[in-house]
């Protein structure tokens, strides 16, 4: 059997929709160093902070980094390790990994708990990254060249 590398970045950015006030929720996967997939939407309810939108696109993230290792290992191409996923909100992460939940944060309990579960399993690893470094943010908002075309090349390669 043959083994894959998994990588996940995450990006939300909180109520940026001004007519419903949703975030844009953006994630890319990494199978390999190649993209697999990617989306960019509207998350399905309104974030209340930058910390749950980020969550929001971390969960979604979390399901589909799940649907990529199960087909991986059906093709006989098992994972070796935990599948992280970058992040750079420090209170998502803290939610990830230890469902730090306080008086603010108790309402996100039952939608993303599936997350946190895959974190204990160790399925998958949380990791901040750098704002600047995030590749997911292009899935959210409009960039100046210069920090596109350096974002196009950390998710692409320098092919130069």
């Amino acid at each position: 059997m043959s083994s894959t590398h998994t990588v996940g970045q995450v990006y939300g950015y909180a109520a940026d929709y001004r007519t419903n006030r949703k975030s844009t929720l953006a994630y890319f996967q990494f199978v390999n160093n190649a993209v697999s997939s990617w989306r960019s939407c509207l998350g399905s309810r309104v974030a209340t902070s930058a910390t749950e939108a980020e969550f929001q696109a971390f969960a979604m993230c979390a399901v589909e980094v799940m649907h990529a290792r199960k087909l991986c290992m059906e093709l006989g191409f098992t994972q070796l390790h935990a599948t992280t996923i970058y992040e750079d909100n420090t209170g998502c992460i803290s939610l990830a990994q230890h469902m730090h939940l306080r008086n603010r944060s108790k309402h996100i309990a039952l939608c993303f708990c599936f997350a946190s579960s895959l974190i204990e399993s160790g399925q998958q690893t949380s990791v901040q990254c750098a704002s600047a470094d995030n590749i997911a943010d292009l899935g959210t908002a409009a960039h100046a060249r210069p920090s596109f075309e350096r974002m196009k090349a950390i998710m692409f390669g320098d092919c130069r």
